[in-house]
């Protein structure tokens, strides 16, 4: 046991030493006793205490996961209506398209920057008597409408456009496997949202069809 003063007063500090000195040894452990009477040495949590503490913490990780879970999969969920919503809306513009085009009784199609066919009317694909299957990805070249001159030259013109990106709107005789033709031929590249160009769109009127049809009507 140890008193302590100030650096000053060790004359204190020897008289205090000396009265600590004086007390029975039975005295002092009763003064000790009371002392530390409020300390107690800390004990180590039991073993089903720290299982307890740690099953606490999974669970909650376990509720909070479960919770983060169907957060997320509900978000998940909502995505997915949406973008379910958006393709049904597409699919109906594009259904209304189709069907524009197919009550189009002139022949219509769509080539890409190769000018291979992406879309064709119904008219067109009865001017090449087949359906648009067949017709997918093929060029002017390798349709058997043309002769082989003809799709040649169309297929250059078509390439022509693409390169300049200028549209066309002409008059013309053209030789079809059936005959010599007098059409009106239009062509005009398309472009994208993104302001890059995409294809070519164009088609023709039969000019000599349109006038034998209406002429009963004039007669």
């Amino acid at each position: 046991d140890y008193l302590a003063v100030r650096q000053d007063l060790l004359p204190l500090l020897s008289i205090l030493n000396k009265a600590l000195e004086a007390f029975p040894a039975e005295e002092m452990r009763a003064l000790r006793s009371k002392w530390m009477a409020g300390i107690a040495p800390g004990q180590a949590p039991s073993v089903w205490l720290r299982i307890s503490r740690w099953g606490y913490w999974c669970v909650t990780v376990v509720v909070l996961f479960a919770l983060l879970s169907l957060l997320w999969n509900r978000r998940l969920q909502t995505q997915i209506d949406q973008r379910l919503k958006a393709e049904a809306v597409l699919n109906d513009q594009l259904m209304l398209q189709r069907a524009l085009m197919d009550a189009i009784p002139d022949p219509i199609f769509i080539r890409d920057l190769e000018g291979r066919l992406i879309m064709c009317n119904k008219s067109y694909e009865e001017q090449f008597a087949t359906r648009f299957e067949k017709l997918r990805g093929t060029r002017l070249t390798d349709s058997a409408v043309f002769p082989p001159a003809t799709a040649e030259l169309l297929h250059g013109e078509v390439m022509e456009q693409l390169r300049t990106g200028q549209s066309r709107f002409v008059d013309r005789q053209l030789m079809f496997r059936s005959g010599l033709r007098k059409i009106y031929h239009w062509s005009v590249p398309f472009y994208g949202a993104d302001g890059q160009l995409r294809g070519l769109l164009g088609g023709w009127i039969d000019v000599g069809r349109r006038w034998n049809r209406a002429e009963p009507l004039l007669a």
